[in-house]
């Protein structure tokens, strides 16, 4: 008899997940659902996967604030807060929140499969 595979079921080879599961919020209210390579940091992921609304400017070098998100509140202790140097850039944003952090610095792995996040507000 074949089985058939469902979805959550392809996510896995030899009990590794090989995607990590993400849904953004865009700016419009729009629900973005992408996978990602575990290992990628979210601000790849969300740029690879074609959301334009964040123009991360500095490519991830923890020098802007241009890939601000918010991150879903179920979500925060998972994802951790953001550092000292993560506060100070996300300081100079008018919509920093308790659970704001720069999705550069967000590495995507087997523990935040399914994570919800939202793109902030462009400053």
């Amino acid at each position: 008899m074949m089985r058939k595979f469902r979805r959550q079921d392809r996510r896995y080879v030899y009990g590794r997940m090989f995607v990590v599961s993400v849904r953004a919020v865009l700016r419009g209210g729009d629900v973005h659902q992408l996978d990602a390579q575990p290992g990628t940091n979210l601000m790849e992921a969300l740029c690879d996967s074609g959301v334009d609304e964040m123009p991360a400017l500095c490519g991830g070098s923890l020098s802007s604030a241009t890939c601000h998100i918010v991150v879903d509140d179920d979500w925060i202790d998972r994802v951790g807060r953001a550092n000292a140097d993560e506060n100070h850039l996300l300081d100079s944003s008018d919509h920093c929140t308790v659970p704001s952090r720069l999705s550069c610095q967000i590495r995507l792995d087997d523990a935040l499969d399914a994570l919800r996040v939202t793109i902030a507000p462009e400053d």
